[in-house]
């Protein structure tokens, strides 16, 4: 065979090359020895978002103490700490997600401050604190997507994930309707 015959192009109907069945092993081996990216850390906040009743909260942060929020505040200061790190990649280059999420961020937090400039009740101030915790969380999830998910391929596995978060949810409700069973009611969390 001449040289330009090995160059030329397989036909769709030959399947994939060896070379190519010969890197998914590869390519397993390496998904399973994967440190824990930003794909995980999203995953355990949407277990936490959907599977512990909103009863069930951090008592010291009130309403704001939700694990699902502290979890995304919690995400926010490990993204500021990447971020003012020299050698981190989170955080550089453009990103029109992150500048919307601060100038959403800033009109919270200028509410915020238009709100204690006035003599605020108890209840109204630590209405407004919880807003600004939220706020937060939201900030530590949103920052955390738009620059820890760095391919398509981990898109796709964080948007099968909250997919099959949504459909337990719907299951879970469905059983609830027909059964009359509150499924809540026997989730109990330590402390």
């Amino acid at each position: 065979r001449s040289a330009h015959q090995n160059c030329a192009p397989r036909p769709e109907s030959a399947g994939p090359p060896v070379t190519d069945l010969a890197a998914k092993p590869l390519a397993l081996a390496r998904s399973r020895n994967r440190k824990a990216d930003a794909v995980t850390l999203l995953t355990v906040y949407i277990f936490l978002l959907m599977a512990i009743p909103s009863r069930l909260i951090f008592a010291p942060l009130g309403g704001a103490g939700a694990p699902s929020t502290v979890v995304g505040a919690t995400f926010l200061v490990w993204y500021l700490l990447n971020w003012l790190h020299t050698s981190s990649a989170m955080g550089s280059g453009r990103q029109p997600m992150r500048y919307s999420a601060v100038l959403l961020f800033c009109a919270v937090l200028a509410s915020y401050v238009s709100a204690t400039q006035h003599a605020l009740s108890l209840l109204e101030l630590k209405g407004a604190d919880r807003g600004i915790i939220r706020a937060c969380g939201w900030l530590g999830v949103l920052l955390l997507t738009a620059d820890g998910v760095d391919n398509m391929e981990r898109l796709h596995t964080l948007l099968r994930r909250i997919v099959f978060g949504g459909t337990a949810m719907a299951l879970l409700g469905i059983t609830q309707f027909f059964t009359g069973l509150n499924a809540a009611q026997y989730i109990v969390i330590p402390g």
